[in-house]
């Protein structure tokens, strides 16, 4: 598919919008969901559209604010909203309080990143394709020796069973890419090798047995 370069307006857009997110997550992050998560889910977002035919530059920008929810639900959640719908709420405000970052974009284009950014983890929203794009990005930042790094930050309290399920369960969502781009990415880099690996060392060996009859690792 034919690929359209960003113009000399949308260029800026896309480092405004990075040095934007960059502030935010320097002043507070959440664990497992900082600047580079961000940075990798926009890197991944813009080759999957450059190749899907998406919208590179837009969705390179949602990349970078998919997540500008997730410090609130970590540190401040009274009401317990989902991150996704929290960092809908907080590119809303921006749209409204930031005059430059508005100007960059058409109401179109600001109804798109916020749906995408919304919906980012809803497999069946897909009104717009940057959903799509952006959901397999972020889910290819699950994967891999990155993803089993970025859970740690977070897991505190889980034993070595519980994570083994979680991994498992990453797998699955990795599983449900919805591009052909995201899933050649996810195996030509063997993505979920990692996975197989931390499992098969860190199982406990009854159940390592039990799963290996059920045709597992």
């Amino acid at each position: 598919m034919k690929y359209n370069k960003p113009d000399k307006k949308q260029i800026e857009a896309v480092r405004y919008v990075e040095n934007k997110a960059r502030r935010f997550f320097r002043l507070l992050s959440a664990p497992g969901h900082g600047v580079e998560h961000a940075e990798r889910v926009a890197r991944f977002a813009k080759e999957i559209a450059k190749k899907e035919g998406g919208c590179a530059w837009v969705c390179e920008i949602a990349g970078w604010l998919h997540d500008i929810g997730r410090t609130g639900e970590y540190f401040n959640n009274p009401e317990k909203k989902s991150h996704h719908e929290l960092s809908f709420e907080l590119l809303r405000e921006w749209f409204k309080k930031d005059k430059k970052l508005h100007g960059f974009f058409t109401s179109r284009e600001q109804e798109e990143l916020l749906y995408s950014v919304r919906y980012h983890f809803d497999d069946a929203a897909c009104d717009y394709k940057s959903a799509l794009i952006l959901r397999d990005a972020d889910k290819l930042d699950l994967l891999g020796a990155r993803g089993i790094d970025r859970f740690f930050e977070v897991d505190t309290a889980l034993d070595n069973t519980q994570r083994c399920i979680w991994f498992l369960i990453n797998m699955l969502r990795g599983e449900r890419l919805g591009t052909n781009i995201a899933r050649e990415i996810a195996e030509k880099n063997n993505l979920y090798d990692p996975f197989l690996v931390w499992i098969k060392n860190h199982l406990p060996k009854k159940r390592r047995v039990l799963c290996a009859l059920s045709g597992g690792v």
